[in-house]
């Protein structure tokens, strides 16, 4: 993996990381002021909404699978989504979150409900990625 590569994977693990310990400053230091967010919901930016959507969705995402097309990141995720009083596992599935980069930072997040969902809407096809080392995997507990 070139540096580059592992840079901008680095700053996508530092956001999962920010995300999953609701740390709204860091989450805030790896985006772009403008940064776009997308989801089942549809799409809006900005670093407020962001941070809104961090309290409201409750959701923990772990990586387990990394690929690259350009700048462009797609990650496989095992998502969970926590009851807000008492943190129990409410649901889970997995999904698949795509990453743009600009200027070492994230400047768009979409979230898709699967890898096919994702390459369909970036545009990609299956031979445009590359798998990068190192995908692990997570469970869904706490």
């Amino acid at each position: 993996m070139n540096e580059e590569t592992m840079q901008a994977r680095q700053i996508i693990e530092k956001w999962h990381q920010a995300l999953n310990q609701k740390d709204k400053a860091q989450l805030a230091a790896l985006v772009q002021a403008d940064v776009k967010i997308g989801g089942p919901k549809g799409e809006t930016e900005g670093i407020p909404v962001l941070l809104e959507w961090v309290d409201r969705a409750n959701i923990s995402l772990f990586p387990q699978k990394y690929f690259r097309a350009g700048n462009t990141f797609l990650v496989e995720e095992a998502a969970a989504w926590h009851h807000p009083e008492t943190g129990d596992l409410v649901g889970s599935q997995v999904v698949v979150s795509v990453f743009t980069l600009a200027n070492n930072l994230i400047a768009r997040i979409n979230r898709y409900d699967n890898l096919s969902q994702a390459l369909t809407a970036s545009g990609l096809q299956p031979q445009d990625l590359k798998i990068l080392p190192g995908n692990e995997a997570h469970n869904f507990k706490k």
